[in-house]
């Protein structure tokens, strides 16, 4: 999992329309184009000073044939319960953070949202090290979360030059959540995000090797690199 591009703190439906940047084929509006901000690639021990949170709940009840509980109705698939999203590493507590609940009806059914957030201190993947980023629910009002993805940003303030991919969990890898042990599971350990291992080549490269270098060590040419092919760094001569 690779972040290519990012681009925060855009409008919202609270800004201003004086404010922030707006999508719109209307000039007095916003702008038609947006161009976002490539990310660069991290290191295990990039540390994020904030967290982009992003929980999506199941938008009808029985899509998981696996989930246990009842199926017959669909309101139920959202929660009034309070959801946690924590995060731990050897040195103890790195996160928690409560889910905002908000009249807005945040984990009702079908309902997706991002969160930006400040975390105590920064910390990194190797800081996690064996530890686990973990959700939990207080109540036995069962929740059926269908995505959650957690990143992290290398700035305290303003744009990030990099996205720390901590957490990937689609629908394939949760599962129903209560308090109520025939209902769903109390807490649920979210699967880390996979990272391909970064090389960087610093002996310049004459163009017309680089196409053989490639092939050589990404004997998966022509694809999206995975967990088990790194991602190349080269710099050529003219």
């Amino acid at each position: 999992m690779i972040p290519l591009a990012a681009q925060i703190e855009l409008a919202t439906p609270l800004t201003d329309p004086s404010a922030g940047t707006w999508l719109s084929t209307d000039r007095r509006e916003g702008v038609a184009t947006l161009a976002l901000r490539p990310m660069r690639q991290p290191a295990a021990r990039t540390r994020a000073a904030r967290m982009i949170v992003v929980v999506a709940t199941a938008q009808y009840v029985g899509f998981d044939i696996s989930a246990p509980g009842p199926i017959n109705d669909r309101e139920a698939t959202g929660t009034e319960n309070q959801v946690t999203l924590q995060a731990g590493g050897p040195s103890g507590l790195l996160l928690d953070f409560p889910l905002p609940q908000t009249p807005q009806d945040d984990l009702g059914r079908g309902r997706a949202n991002l969160h930006v957030i400040d975390v105590p201190g920064p910390f990194s993947r190797a800081d996690v090290g064996d530890g686990s980023f973990v959700l939990s629910i207080a109540g036995d009002d069962w929740w059926n979360p269908v995505c959650v993805s957690v990143f992290g940003l290398d700035t305290a303030s303003g744009q990030p030059s990099t996205l720390i991919p901590f957490v990937h969990a689609p629908a394939r890898s949760l599962r129903q959540m209560s308090s109520n042990p025939a209902e769903g599971w109390l807490s649920h350990r979210l699967p880390s995000a996979a990272v391909p291992p970064f090389v960087d080549v610093s002996v310049p490269i004459p163009p017309g090797e680089l196409a053989g270098l490639l092939a050589r060590v990404n004997s998966h040419e022509g694809r999206l690199p995975d967990a088990s092919v790194p991602v190349i760094r080269v710099s050529t001569t003219p």
